[in-house]
């Protein structure tokens, strides 16, 4: 009954982590179609910015992505400074999940490989 019983658990876990693994994936792709939806023009497809000068540089500039996921998630919600040149708040354009996906999209894009 051990033997049955433990793989059953083996199974289920099994199921949980591709489960899991796929639910990940799917995030990271629903991230990316955001991204290159509203955030590519200006962080560009490569994640600098132009080096920074159109937008942040996810790639280059360690202090963006050294901040934890309330930041980022905080600045996707609210922007960041000036309404009309800097970047704009999606707080009604996108769902919390967006945010999410987005935020995953480019931590594993650009973040520290």
């Amino acid at each position: 009954m051990e033997k049955y019983s433990l793989k059953g658990l083996l199974f289920v876990t099994f199921l949980l982590v591709n489960s899991m693994s796929s639910s990940f994936a799917d995030s990271i792709e629903e991230g990316k179609i955001v991204y290159l939806d509203m955030c590519e023009e200006c962080h560009q497809l490569d994640g600098t910015g132009m080096n920074g000068v159109t937008a942040g540089d996810f790639v280059n500039d360690e202090s963006i992505l050294s901040q934890t996921d309330a930041e980022l998630l905080n600045t996707i919600k609210v922007g960041k400074g000036d309404p009309v040149d800097g970047m704009p708040p999606n707080e009604g354009e996108l769902s919390d999940q967006e945010m999410k996906d987005v935020l995953l999209y480019i931590r594993t894009s650009f973040g520290k490989k």
